[in-house]
């Protein structure tokens, strides 16, 4: 259809609106817009190719483009550290919690002493 240019666009793929309802519309009746916007666009790179078109789509468009297994992987270490840090605070809430029991017992015994 097109001749090539070298660029980063020649890498995609491009569909009339048509098309692109028609695909879409498997999957559009779950959503309050129907078939009216495409919500992802999965392009499948290769790794080389993915910066320049990262740089075209980011830097020029209200789109943004993401690397799957990236941002996968610092969604993983995100929620691993979300996981210590609930951990951490847990234990630190049994220890005050003990604390608290700890230093009532105390003073009650300590009262007991003094009658």
């Amino acid at each position: 259809m097109l001749q090539s240019t070298g660029r980063s666009w020649d890498n995609g793929l491009y569909a009339t609106l048509a098309v692109a309802k028609s695909a879409v519309a498997p999957v559009s009746s779950t959503t309050i817009w129907k078939d009216r916007v495409v919500h992802y666009l999965l392009i499948y790179l290769e790794d080389n190719k993915f910066p320049a078109l990262e740089s075209l789509v980011n830097q020029r468009t209200v789109a943004q483009l993401i690397h799957v297994r990236r941002e996968t992987e610092r969604l993983r270490t995100l929620t691993g550290r979300g996981k210590e840090l609930g951990f951490l605070f847990s234990a630190l809430i049994l220890f005050l919690g003990a604390l608290g029991v700890m230093a009532a017992m105390v003073t009650s015994m300590d009262a007991l002493t003094i009658q």
